[in-house]
């Protein structure tokens, strides 16, 4: 059912937002039409997340900034239960979700707390959350608590909350509003980003509207209508998708000529040193995978959703039990089921999660604390530990990585994510690893800060370390690996190297393995 798709959704002016002396957003202005899908970029800092605090009313904006929304002046700051606040919905990077709650209670939760309900009937609310979710194709629990889903199924289920708060009660149609997701794919798999894109073309085609912040240029020109671009505070254009490239939206996001950053090792000819074996590792998702990598080798491992790649770095670092397996590393060799991070660290292995601010870094310490924080007894003093050499050391890592703060003594949790990113690889790098683990190593990270990474990888295998990078990202895996392993029932089932490795080949040998895997679970015995 379309409800006014000619009218303007969202249009804001001079939206200005000053925190002491920085001034995080200057006379902002765009709008976003009905029926439509904006995109909003810009690097990490550029004040996409100061825009949407005020969309939110996390924030109100300086003297001055103007906000309509669907034709109709919003009193700012927006306040929860106000009138604007039913015409807007959200999906945060945080996602919002209550862990603790169920499925049910998290998509329902409006409904289960009603005023004056002194009776929950949970058997026909896990019904209707059923049937809500079989609507958009999701095959999850209704019982299920939320922090036993994977972080793309909770995604999922944040973005169907969103899109039902628009559902209305009498007629069962989904009525106008305004959803703005803020980078909602970034732990997302091909096929789980192409759900994405058929709920919200369904949405707008009720005459919905979506802002849609995201890093993904590809995902940028594969679902929005316009985009507009923000560099340090400011608009740099609004533009129509299809009337720009993605060159020229690097540029104008990053406010330089980007090149290309396609790894160019793969040319090297003759054959190079194993410096890491893994044979017959198994565990959770896992069953007997071999794996060679050479020195200065990039190679990465990729599949669909439960292949079982994104199990295996976790088992090679000791992080996980492994069931069965060793690891031979210069011909030093270790029992994989007795693997543990000392043990690891040890033998020169270093791994960089792929959730930054819960298993990375430690966001209530300094930089200088977070790089050296595996590297501690380089630091020993007669009393404890230098402070002097560990701030000399930050120091070097802010020059080496970019990271942008004002000092070492800067608290993490106060920097961008690339910014964390850095200082995540940074305080792995100063280990000096033979093998260099990366799980997801950009996820929901800018364009800049993604191109200052592949440089920091490129760098680190090209003195002779080997990398293991696991990561859905297949366009990131063409950039940067040697060569790519697709993995399929826990297993090596393809390689794609050399010439041929391409985000395309990636995801056609990912779907291929994957349908052939099923053939043979499905073959009658």
């Amino acid at each position: 059912m379309t409800t006014e798709p000619e009218r303007t959704a969202l249009e804001i002016r001079s939206f200005s937002k000053t925190f002491g002396a920085t001034r995080a957003l200057v006379d902002a202005a765009f709008s976003v039409k009905g029926s439509s899908v904006h995109g909003l970029l810009g690097e990490n800092g550029s004040g996409k997340s100061t825009l949407v605090k005020i969309l939110s009313g996390y924030h109100a904006p300086d003297a001055g900034g103007r906000l309509t929304l669907w034709g109709e002046d919003a009193k700012l700051p927006i306040r929860a239960g106000g009138p604007q606040d039913a015409d807007i919905g959200f999906v945060h990077q945080s996602l919002g979700l209550a862990g603790a709650l169920s499925v049910t209670e998290n998509l329902l939760i409006g409904e289960v707390t009603r005023p004056r309900q002194l009776l929950i009937r949970w058997r026909q609310a896990r019904a209707r959350a059923a049937g809500i979710l079989a609507e958009y194709g999701l095959a999850l629990d209704p019982s299920q608590r939320a922090d036993t889903l994977t972080r793309s199924q909770q995604a999922m289920l944040a973005i169907v909350r969103a899109v039902e708060k628009f559902r209305d009660g009498d007629t069962g149609y989904l009525r106008r509003g305004l959803l703005v997701l803020d980078e909602p794919s970034a732990s997302f798999t091909m096929p789980e980003k192409e759900w994405l894109y058929g709920t919200v073309r369904a949405f707008t085609g009720d005459g919905g509207a979506v802002l849609l912040i995201s890093h993904d240029i590809d995902e940028i020109f594969e679902i929005t209508d316009e985009v507009t671009v923000l560099r340090d505070g400011r608009v740099q254009a609004t533009l129509r998708t299809q009337s720009v490239t993605g060159g020229e939206l690097a540029e104008l996001i990053v406010g330089r000529h980007v090149s290309g950053s396609r790894r160019d090792s793969r040319e090297v000819t003759g054959e190079r040193a194993t410096r890491a074996l893994i044979r017959g590792l198994s565990g959770r998702g896992v069953s007997g995978m071999n794996l060679d990598v050479h020195h200065g080798e990039v190679v990465g491992l990729t599949g669909l959703a439960g292949s079982g790649f994104e199990e295996i770095l976790p088992l090679i670092f000791g992080v996980a039990q492994a069931d069965a397996g060793f690891l031979d590393i210069d011909g030093r060799v270790q029992d994989l089921p007795r693997m543990n991070p000392h043990t690891a660290l040890a033998m020169g292995i270093a791994m960089v999660p792929g959730d930054r601010e819960h298993a990375g870094c430690v966001l209530d310490l300094t930089i200088s604390d977070n790089v050296t924080l595996c590297s501690l007894g380089e630091y020993r003093a007669t009393l404890g530990l230098s402070r002097a050499r560990m701030s000399a050391s930050a120091r070097v890592a802010i020059e080496r990585y970019g990271i942008r703060a004002p000092h070492a003594s800067t608290s993490v949790g106060t920097l961008s994510g690339g910014n964390q990113q850095k200082v995540l690889l940074g305080k792995w790098l100063a280990t000096h690893p033979k093998l260099l683990l990366l799980q997801e190593p950009t996820v929901g990270l800018d364009i800049g800060a993604r191109i200052d990474i592949f440089g920091f990888i490129r760098a680190v295998a090209h003195s002779g370390t080997c990398v293991i990078c696991a990561s859905s990202d297949w366009e990131q895996l063409a950039e940067i690996c040697d060569r790519v392993v697709i993995v399929a029932n826990g297993l090596a089932a393809a390689v794609v190297a050399g010439a041929e490795l391409s985000e395309t080949a990636i995801g056609h040998e990912c779907y291929r393995v994957s349908t052939q895997s099923v053939a043979v679970t499905r073959r009658p015995g």
